[in-house]
C-alpha cells in the first residue's frame, strides 16, 4: 500500500511505480482534495490521501458486496442463497486487504459490476 500512497501523493516518481494501475491512486487523490479538503486546516496533504484511502476502501467493498448480492440474484433467483452469498464475502479471511490501501476492493466492485452487465444482457 505505500507505493499506492505514494503515486497518490507524489504521482509518479519513479520507473518501478509504472506496474501500479492509476485508477486506484486517482480516485484516492481525488477524494483527499475534494470531499476531504476541508480538513486542510487540521490534516496534512499526506494524513487526507491515508483516510481517503481507508473511505475509498469502505465504499468499494460495501458496493462489491451490494453488487454481488445484485449479481448472485440474477443468477440463482434466489434472495437467501444471494444474501448468504454476500454475507460469507463481507466475513472472508480475507477481509483485511479489502479494508488497506491495495486495490483489492476496486477491483471486486469493478468485477462484479462488469459480471452483473454481462448477466443482464
Amino acid at each position: 500500500s505505500v507505493y499506492f500512497l505514494r503515486i497518490a501523493s507524489t504521482g509518479y516518481d519513479f520507473e518501478q511505480f509504472a506496474a501500479f494501475f492509476p485508477l486506484w491512486p486517482l480516485c484516492v487523490r481525488m477524494l483527499s482534495t475534494t470531499l476531504l479538503l476541508p480538513l486542510t486546516i487540521v490534516f496534512s496533504l499526506d494524513d487526507r490521501i491515508k483516510i481517503a484511502s481507508v473511505l475509498a476502501s469502505s465504499f468499494f467493498f460495501c458496493a462489491a458486496a451490494v453488487l454481488l448480492y445484485r449479481l448472485s440474484l440474477s443468477v440463482t433467483r434466489d434472495s437467501r442463497l444471494s444474501l448468504c452469498a454476500a454475507l460469507l464475502f463481507c466475513v472472508n479471511p480475507a477481509i483485511a486487504f479489502f479494508n488497506a490501501a491495495y486495490t483489492t476492493s476496486i477491483f471486486a466492485f469493478l468485477s462484479f459490476a462488469g459480471m452483473l452487465l454481462w448477466q443482464s444482457g
